[in-house]
């Protein structure tokens, strides 16, 4: 039973529509029974455009053909209608719209493909410093068998066995290592499913790709990892390893540390995105509206059963005594996306400007402030159906200083008055500007019931909407939402952008540290020797820090000089999507660079005041 008024028999049953369509539909219904819904010419009004069209062709050189064919279309069907309604056709592949399709009206809100090539860029760079932390460490570690390879090459090892032993080695690791992400992957995947509200799930059976995709990704981590430490040192000749070369006169230290130039570089970029983007969702959530979101019930009226007969309810939710007021509405503010044509007086010209479709106390129920003439009353017959209010842009864009009691006309209302003004509000999201819109009765397009509730005995409240709910409409699922959680979900992307930053901003950190403390490790342990001389003279713990930190420091200095103006650029590009957004403040740049160099310092003091306070003779002795 569809909408208590037609009966559909059930032909055959979908198999579950996977989670990355751009559309999941419920049911679907034959187009054929659509007259029986909707009327007799929903397939034949041309301003219908609530259909979607999916053509199947049989090679896409089919699509420049029948592109060939929409003016002609468009001048049969549209005719005169073109003036104002300027309609444009365009083919779309069905594989790019789930990723990369952002249009008004799409049928679901789709995700976005410039978030999964970001997050798979990060992913590879946070790759790439345990690679660099590996490489570093194991040159250094390798350093220390010398002998061990001067011996193999005196034994007759050229430079390409010790290269693929070394290689070896690193896969080898890389396979274990693989092993144990698989497991944690395992572990935190539904901790990261709730943070992105995606139901990701890491499954082996019959997923072949998968599988070859992880032993690429191992051999090539093993590859780029072993690779740099195995050519420098298989390069060594035997009459240098046996005059005891030691590590800080290997070749190629130089690239060791612009690998670690790199990786506080991408940390340091990780850091400052991280609390750029927690700026602008912080200013996304506290900025002021221009209306009312708080303590406000909607119910959705999805039935045209409901849509019909909603005036009944609403009289009986205004004698609930914590309702203080009901309206009703074509869409709810902050996600407005219909639009009309629309021309004042006697005017040819046409402008296109948006609309809500609404009922008396709308402005009251959302606070919208009323900057001139009059709210929609009861009182006035010609409110209804006729008479609108404007915002404030619309004004300025039709040029008008005395906009009240100016007659105008939309190709849906036949001709009436502006009657009032109200101060511009964000109607849209805060990716979108405020552009014109006006508001008008018309209570055959309502689809939301908006309920301003007493913010006291709420639950109470919610039981006595909900009864009577069930007393009007019996035969009718209920279901409402808050409306405050509405606005929430409009940037539902921004704040998964947000929590994946911060996790890959931690895991970056953790990296790049833990490979500062592995090279400041390896750096004290080459200088033990030198760290007990100078205690013997009289150097202080404090100094011997500077000593050893002053070289890293100065890494992460040039690391954090060089991350400002590409991480300036890329967050000033995400910024640009929205059109009300935060200045980019010089001092989150600043303020990262202190915690970076603070906590670089308290990495190395940690092993060098342990060093320092071991017993200088020991230290003499070392080696």
């Amino acid at each position: 039973r569809f909408d208590n008024k037609l009966d559909l028999k059930v032909t055959g049953v979908l198999k579950n529509i996977p989670i990355n369509s751009h559309f999941h539909p419920d049911f679907l219904i034959s187009m054929s029974s659509t007259k029986n819904i909707y009327g007799n010419d929903f397939l034949t009004n041309i301003l219908n455009t609530t259909v979607y069209t999916y053509i199947l062709i049989n090679s896409p050189a089919n699509a420049i053909a029948i592109k060939k064919m929409f003016p002609v279309f468009i001048k049969k069907y549209y005719g005169g209608l073109t003036e104002f309604l300027k309609p444009t056709f365009v083919l779309q592949p069905l594989s790019s719209i789930h990723l990369n399709s952002n249009l008004g009206g799409e049928i679901e809100a789709n995700d976005n493909i410039d978030y999964v090539y970001l997050f798979g860029v990060i992913g590879i760079l946070i790759l790439f410093m345990a690679c660099i932390n590996y490489t570093n460490i194991i040159t250094a570690k390798y350093s220390g068998r010398i002998k061990e390879i001067g011996i193999r090459k005196v034994l007759g090892a050229d430079k390409y066995l010790l290269i693929k032993q070394f290689v070896g080695e690193s896969i080898i690791i890389a396979s274990f290592s693989v092993i144990i992400s698989v497991m944690l992957v395992e572990l935190f995947l539904p901790i990261y499913n709730s943070k992105i509200d995606q139901p990701l799930t890491l499954d082996f059976t019959n997923n072949f790709n998968l599988i070859i995709a992880i032993i690429c990704i191992t051999i090539f981590t093993g590859i780029i990892s072993g690779i740099y430490p195995a050519i420098i040192l298989s390069t060594l000749n035997p009459s240098q390893i046996f005059r005891k070369l030691s590590y800080r006169k290997l070749k190629g230290t130089s690239i060791v540390k612009l690998l670690v130039v790199f990786q506080f570089l991408i940390s340091t970029g990780l850091i400052i995105s991280t609390i750029v983007i927690s700026q602008q969702l912080n200013y996304l959530r506290n900025k002021k509206l221009g209306f009312g979101k708080e303590h406000v019930v909607v119910l959705p009226l999805r039935e045209d059963y409901t849509r019909r007969h909603y005036e009944i309810l609403k009289n009986k939710l205004l004698n609930i005594s914590n309702v203080v007021s009901v309206s009703g509405s074509s869409v709810l503010p902050g996600d407005i996306k219909y639009y009309s044509s629309f021309r004042l007086g006697e005017s040819k010209n046409w402008e296109t400007m948006d609309f809500i479709y609404a009922d008396y106390d709308f402005i009251k129920t959302y606070k919208i402030t009323l900057k001139e003439g009059r709210d929609f009353s009861k009182s006035f017959v010609d409110d209804q159906n006729v008479n609108c209010i404007l915002n404030e842009e619309a004004v300025k864009k039709l040029g008008l200083k005395n906009p009240i009691g100016h007659i105008f006309e939309t190709r849906s209302i036949s001709k009436g008055t502006v009657i009032g003004i109200v101060k511009d509000f964000n109607y849209k999201n805060l990716h979108q500007k405020i552009n014109p819109l006006y508001i008008a009765i018309n209570q055959n397009g309502i689809n939301y019931l908006s309920i301003k509730i007493k913010a006291i005995n709420v639950p109470s409240t919610l039981g006595s909407i909900k009864e009577e709910w069930g007393k009007v409409f019996p035969q009718s699922p209920y279901e409402f939402f808050f409306f405050n959680e509405h606005i929430h979900k409009l940037y539902k992307s921004e704040n998964i952008l947000a929590d994946i930053f911060d996790w890959f901003s931690g895991l970056g950190i953790i990296i790049s540290f833990l490979g500062l403390f592995g090279l400041a490790y390896i750096s004290t342990i080459k200088r033990t020797k030198e760290i007990g001389i100078r205690k013997v003279l009289g150097a202080s713990p404090a100094e011997i820090i500077i000593l050893i930190s002053k070289e890293f420091i100065v890494l992460v200095i040039i690391a954090n000089l060089i991350a400002y103006p590409l991480v300036w650029y890329g967050i000033r590009k995400w910024l640009q999507s929205f059109a009300y957004r935060i200045d980019i403040n010089i001092w989150s740049f600043l303020f990262t660079s202190c915690i970076v160099i603070l906590i670089a310092l308290m990495t190395i003091s940690i092993l060098v005041v342990k060093v320092s306070k071991e017993n200088p003779v020991k230290s003499l002795r070392y080696e």
